[in-house]
């Protein structure tokens, strides 16, 4: 978070500009121009933050890509049991060496080692258009896509995703080994679902199905129905704003002993990052990619995957090191000026009254 290193620059330049401040009056001199100053380096930061992102999206809208990824392509294998085209499962050794490349390629980059901690993968923005777009073809699907779809229905008829104000979030079930590998094969351990929200749209949906089943259902046809969210679960749920805002908060909080932190997030593209970015008006940190198949992979492997993930979180780390570098700077020129001002000051007074020598 940039909050630290803002307060320590403003203090800098409080410091220097009111010297001593030992009088009520001067504290509250001090404090004025800490607060200024705070304010102006925070929306230094934010509008670095807003022209990065307005430069990375080129003009692009957010797009729900969930069509694209997980239910209308099984070679990019996130819901079919197909398994060509899908990557194969990776064993831990493998992962054990990808997360050594990785963390040596972000290190190189950002002169700094990869930290320990929890990713969950965001894809995006949720439509509301989406649903209509999610039909079975019985020619094309597999039974396990057809009841996964079948869910994917359910969860977005039962809450409003208009106007992009729901994200795809990975489930913290996850059938395919593709996405927990990807974040694995980074140093960072998957999490999915932050907020638990699975627990709930399953209850809810077998609830539902068992409801519609006829009164002379038999037990094997109710199992299958209990099971269903458990062996078909979507790799992706849909998070309201508010979801989002909550977590939102979460991240903006310091790590406590009394429970785990949040997971970092990390949006596959810059425009859907940036609708959260604005709503949060860029006081939330959190990672983006600059290309979608981070996670919606295009048929490339984990090892490509995880490879361009670090590569966006490393330019992200960067950058907002050399935010604050550039803020650090202005603070410490500011600082200076005000320690030298009294002293030009007395020169040219000095140099005014014939009757003072300078030393």
């Amino acid at each position: 978070n940039y909050s630290d290193k803002t307060d320590r620059a403003a203090e800098l330049v409080a410091s220097t500009a009111v010297t001593g401040a030992t009088s009520p009056k001067q504290q509250q001199q001090k404090q004025a121009i800490f607060a200024a100053q705070q304010a102006l380096f925070q929306q230094t930061l934010t509008d670095r933050e807003r022209a990065r992102m307005i430069s990375l999206s080129q003009g692009q809208a957010p797009q729900d890509l969930l069509p694209k990824t997980a239910l209308c392509d099984v070679d990019k294998g996130l819901v079919s049991n197909q398994e060509e085209g899908c990557a194969l499962q990776l064993t831990e050794e493998d992962i054990q060496r990808l997360r050594a490349e990785n963390q040596a390629a972000f290190l190189a980059q950002t002169h700094t080692p990869m930290p320990t901690g929890k990713l969950t993968p965001v894809l995006g923005v949720a439509d509301a258009q989406t649903l209509p777009q999610i039909q079975d073809d019985p020619d094309f699907d597999f039974p396990e896509q057809l009841e996964t779809k079948e869910i994917y229905r359910f969860m977005l008829q039962q809450q409003d995703c208009s106007n992009n104000s729901c994200f795809w979030v990975a489930n913290s079930k996850q059938i395919k080994p593709d996405l927990p590998q990807t974040i694995d094969a980074t140093g960072q351990d998957f999490e999915g679902d932050p907020l638990h929200k699975y627990d709930k749209i399953k209850a809810d949906f077998t609830a539902s199905k068992l409801a519609s089943l006829p009164p002379d259902a038999t037990q094997q046809q109710r199992e299958l129905v209990q099971s269903q969210a458990d062996r078909s679960a979507p790799p992706y749920i849909p998070y309201t704003l508010a979801d989002m805002d909550q977590w939102g908060q979460r991240l903006n909080q310091p790590p406590s002993p009394e429970g785990p932190a949040a997971p970092t997030m990390f949006v596959a593209t810059t425009p859907d990052a940036r609708v959260l970015a604005e709503r949060w008006n860029y006081s939330t940190p959190f990672f983006y990619g600059q290309n979608a198949q981070v996670l919606t992979g295009d048929g490339s492997s984990v090892q490509d995957r995880s490879a361009r993930l670090i590569q966006d979180m490393a330019d992200y780390v960067v950058f907002r090191r050399e935010s604050a570098g550039q803020i650090t700077q202005t603070a410490a020129s500011q600082a200076a000026q005000n320690l030298v001002a009294p002293i030009a000051q007395d020169i040219q007074n000095r140099l005014k009254d014939p009757s003072r020598k300078l030393n």
